[in-house]
């Protein structure tokens, strides 16, 4: 039969457009429609003239609910996009579907959350009467009996909220998703002969809702896949994003270093980089791309990624762990960025002195330690978190940061307590009381920590010494210095008279 048509097409001497409308009619029956839009292909192939109006059928079935409709018509216009006299109409057709349907699905967002906020302000029936309290015991049995029939209806009242929420966002996710697919199939098999289409998307991202955005961002996935092999391609497209699609372009880039070459090809890296100091963007777009950074330009870096714990999202510790992962891991003919010890010390050394006072520096430490293997075991082994421990003490200026990672070298990893105190004893020998605030208020906290074992460097601490340390020590550890001095010979006692004088005051 679609040979026949198909013949009668291609023969015929002039085709009404009634007979056209005919095929049409396939493409509205689901076990029709292959040999509708098939017949219409191959008259667009052979028959010039009709071209148009099959075409323009084509494009309307292009974004048709049912699947397969759709993407046997969308497959069909992609011949065509980029050999035709109809390129034009065929992109402006695509992206006005896309724009629709991004701004259809924002409304249908937006109408999802009302409904649930809704549900969420709905009042509840109103409680069971306890007012009467006359009649002694056997009312307050009732009074009893009654307010706990009204706390196991608020509970079912909760209940059948969360279930009526969770039911209205299941069907509203799937009322997004299926919006969105069927009317942005058309403009990314486009993007497959055409990347540039990817910044009209960009632009329509930037105004949809955050529902959309994140379905979005799981409906280019298939796309930006098909180029991991040729990643240089999407650089420029990447560099001239508009404000308002930061996030997905992050997403993109994570994609084609997940799913690409294990090192970032150095296209990406450069052409990311770049555009990362010329449009003052965050260590975000860079995370993925650590494992194919030159180490002087990791370095530079590293403090704007330790930076990204300082936002509230849970999502950014994962991001750290992995570009840690990434800096630390040799592949074939490439080593790794970093050695373990070498990323542990450039914490200390490399992250802004703010990051310290923060204490996000010291959740990077805690992330560096905490990274497991499958098995459970630790990424980085105890010897590495030494070996860094004992370089970063030989250095001539020491990291505040350092009384911080030795304390969780003691606490988690079972480490000599010998070896942190013995630290402490290192600043002592420095004159720890003539360094900066910084390493001071460190010192006393890791002083603080590690006693009663601490407490025996106290004696070689000169009293003036220790009297500027004490400074920035907290009351609590005042009282166990003052009780441990008591205790030492008279002799030691006099020069520290300034203790008991506090106390006194």
């Amino acid at each position: 039969l679609d040979h026949l048509i198909l013949s009668f097409m291609l023969e015929v001497p002039y085709m009404p457009p009634k007979a056209i409308g005919m095929v049409e009619l396939c493409l509205k029956t689901p076990g029709a429609a292959a040999l509708g839009f098939v017949t219409l292909e191959k008259a667009m192939e052979l028959r010039a003239p009709i071209m148009k109006p099959c075409l323009d059928i084509l494009l309307t079935y292009s974004v048709h609910p049912e699947r397969t409709t759709r993407v046997g018509c969308i497959r069909a216009v992609k011949r065509f996009y980029t050999t035709s006299e109809h390129s034009q109409l065929i992109e402006k057709f695509a992206l006005a579907s896309m724009k629709r349907g991004m701004e259809t699905a924002s409304v249908v967002g937006r109408k999802m959350e009302e409904t649930m906020k809704a549900i969420i302000d709905r009042p509840s029936e109103p409680p069971v009467s306890s007012e009467n309290n006359s009649g002694g015991a056997e009312n307050k049995d009732t009074n009893s009996d009654a307010n706990a029939d009204n706390s196991s209806k608020d509970e079912n009242i909760m209940e059948k909220k969360k279930a009526e929420i969770m039911e209205v966002r299941k069907r509203g996710e799937r009322d997004i998703d299926e919006t969105l697919l069927s009317h942005m199939e058309l403009p990314l098999a486009l993007c497959t002969r055409n990347l540039n289409l990817l910044l009209d998307l960009f632009a329509d991202y930037a105004r949809a809702t955050l529902p959309v955005q994140i379905h979005v961002r799981k409906i280019i996935t298939p796309l930006i896949r098909s180029v991991v092999s040729t990643p240089g391609k999407l650089v420029p497209v990447l560099q001239q994003f508009p404000a308002g699609a930061e996030t997905a372009v992050v997403r993109i880039i994570a994609i084609l270093c997940v799913d690409g070459p294990q090192v970032p090809s150095k296209e990406l890296v450069n052409g990311v980089l770049e555009m990362c100091e010329e449009r003052k963007l965050g260590a975000e777009f860079v995370v993925f791309l650590a494992g194919g950074m030159e180490k002087p330009v990791l370095l530079q870096w590293l403090s704007p990624i330790v930076r990204l714990l300082e936002k509230k999202e849970g999502g950014n510790v994962g991001l750290v762990s992995e570009s840690f992962r990434r800096i630390t891991t040799s592949f074939p003919g490439r080593p790794s960025v970093l050695s373990p010890t070498e990323l542990l010390i450039a914490l200390h050394n490399n992250v802004d002195m703010d990051l310290v006072d923060k204490g996000v520096a010291s959740t990077a430490v805690n992330i560096f330690e905490g990274m497991r293997k499958p098995d459970g075991n630790p990424v980085f082994e105890t010897s590495v978190i030494e070996a860094g421990l004992k370089l970063l003490q030989e250095q001539p200026k020491m990291p505040p940061l350092v009384m911080y990672t030795a304390e969780v070298y003691h606490r988690k990893r079972g480490g000599s307590a010998g070896m942190v105190i013995g630290l402490l004893g290192k600043l002592i020998e420095r004159k720890v009381w003539e360094m900066d605030d910084h390493v001071k208020k460190a010192f006393i906290w890791c002083f603080a920590t590690m006693q009663p074992g601490s407490l025996g460097l106290i004696k070689n601490i000169p009293s003036d010494g220790l009297k500027k340390l004490m400074e920035n020590a907290p009351p609590s550890l005042w009282s166990i210095v003052r009780d441990y001095v008591a205790k030492m010979p008279e002799s030691y006692r006099k020069s520290l008279d300034w203790l008991f004088a506090q106390e006194t005051a």
